[in-house]
């Protein structure tokens, strides 16, 4: 082998080196605690290491299969200090929390790149009279962009163990940890139970309705590759240049055996 071939495979091996240490797996974390001053219907969102995420407003109904954007002056996302996000849907909300009373708030996190969902953090939860510290979750499991194909519910109340009104949720540890563009976080979930007591040898009984609250904190997610057809191929030029490299290798080879 020549010196212009041990070079050009030298250099070919450093670039496959390079491109296998840029396509490990990073986990990355979104904070949702800073502070804005007004409601927006989307919200934008940059973490080092992680594609861009854009959070929406909208509703969705009981069975999930309805997704509606949230719209009018003074609606959307809303953002607290140190609790997170919040939505506000118009004259139906109650308050600023994402909770299923009234309409059923969802937000939906769409984000520029796939990316497998680890956990969530949430802020505020069962704070509100009669709520609940559970949530729902979607995936676009299809990867048509939404969140309404069969399927994409991936459960509608799952308990976030909220401890002083704060509480995580690991998806990889509880086997929800999809892979996807767009993910909804939501409360869809109501119920009614029944709080009795005995005086004079009598049973008083009465029904409250009960519907889950809680702020989006912070939600952290794993970049790629993976495994299937969400896993990124080479880029074209750098397939070219590789068979660039390729072909110089062999012509000096070539020459070398040509050569008295």
């Amino acid at each position: 082998m020549t010196v212009s071939t041990r070079k050009a495979a030298v250099f070919a091996g450093l670039l496959l080196a390079g491109l296998a240490t840029e396509s490990q797996a990073a986990t990355v974390t979104y904070n949702f605690a800073a502070t804005t001053t007004t409601y927006s219907l989307e919200k934008d969102f940059t973490a080092v290491g992680g594609p861009d995420l854009t959070v929406s407003a909208n509703t969705v109904s009981t069975d999930g299969s309805v997704v509606t954007p949230v719209g009018g002056a003074g609606n959307g996302v809303g953002q607290w200090t140190g609790l997170g996000l919040g939505i506000k849907n118009g004259s139906n909300d109650n308050s600023h929390t994402v909770d299923g009373y009234g309409l059923n708030d969802l937000l939906v996190l769409t984000f520029a790149s796939s990316v497998k969902i680890v956990s969530a953090t949430f802020k505020y939860a069962g704070q509100i009279q009669n709520s609940y510290d559970g949530f729902a979750f979607f995936a676009d499991l299809g990867g048509d962009g939404s969140l309404t194909q069969a399927g994409d519910l991936i459960f509608g109340h799952e308990d976030i163990g909220a401890v002083n009104y704060s509480g995580s949720y690991d998806f990889v540890a509880n086997g929800f940890a999809s892979t996807s563009k767009v993910f909804g976080i939501g409360a869809i979930w109501d119920a009614v139970y029944q709080s009795c007591y005995r005086r004079w040898g009598h049973d008083f009984c009465k029904n409250y309705t009960a519907f889950d609250s809680f702020k989006l904190y912070s939600v952290t997610v794993e970049t790629g590759p993976f495994e299937g057809p969400t896993e990124v191929p080479l880029p074209a030029g750098v397939l070219l240049l590789l068979s660039g490299l390729a072909g110089v290798g062999f012509l000096n080879r070539f020459k070398s055996k040509a050569t008295p």
